[in-house]
């Protein structure tokens, strides 16, 4: 019975930081993004301001979520802003001087390393048999795919606009068929390179 009690902590313990490590990544890109909605330049861009605003208070949420689920701890938040700030390095810490479509591109950079990460939560979570964990990180990993999927398709907009405002093409129209072509390129009826499920051995 003490072994099973100190198991029972150990996993506790192991999914406490990873959730606190979670809440440091969302945080450190919840005040890019927050920065960014507040940029002049971004709000030349009514509709990539938008996106920013909704991943703004996307962020916001998930962060009040995961924080339902454990107790913080200031150590460990630490650790994790630090790990995910040295991770975006390059991204994030210029951004004031960056142009929206630079912007947009890191956010969707590091929205693809918090779902990368709440893809391992979720698994730690399903391993330690917390359900309730597990189903924050899979509404989460929805709420992302969905911001990904504008994301893309907003870049192209604005990379357009920008080149056009720049006078470095004729004119913007060519970003509405690159924004189809990126839309098919993620829909479900694109053909895949993967033939056979992936082997579950362990």
């Amino acid at each position: 019975m003490a072994d099973t009690g100190k198991k029972t902590n150990a996993t506790s313990d192991v999914l406490n930081s990873y959730i606190n490590d979670m809440i440091g990544v969302e945080t450190h890109i919840l005040e890019a993004l927050t920065r960014q909605h507040n940029d002049d330049d971004m709000k030349k861009y009514g509709e990539a301001h938008a996106l920013v605003g909704r991943a703004k208070s996307t962020l916001e949420s998930h962060i009040e979520a995961l924080r339902q689920h454990v107790q913080e701890d200031e150590s460990f938040l630490k650790k994790a802003v630090t790990a995910v700030t040295g991770t975006l390095a390059g991204l994030y810490d210029s951004v004031r001087g960056e142009t929206a479509s630079r912007n947009l591109r890191d956010d969707y950079t590091a929205l693809s390393l918090s779902s990368a990460s709440y893809s391992m939560l979720m698994t730690t979570a399903l391993c330690s048999e917390k359900e309730d964990v597990a189903a924050t990180c899979e509404r989460h990993l929805r709420d992302n795919a969905k911001l990904l999927m504008d994301l893309s398709g907003s870049i192209c907009t604005v990379v357009g606009r920008e080149l056009a405002d720049d006078g470095q093409v004729p004119n913007a129209s060519g970003a509405h068929e690159a924004v189809r072509r990126v839309h098919e390129a993620w829909s479900s009826d694109a053909p895949s390179t993967q033939t056979s499920p992936p082997s579950t051995t362990v």
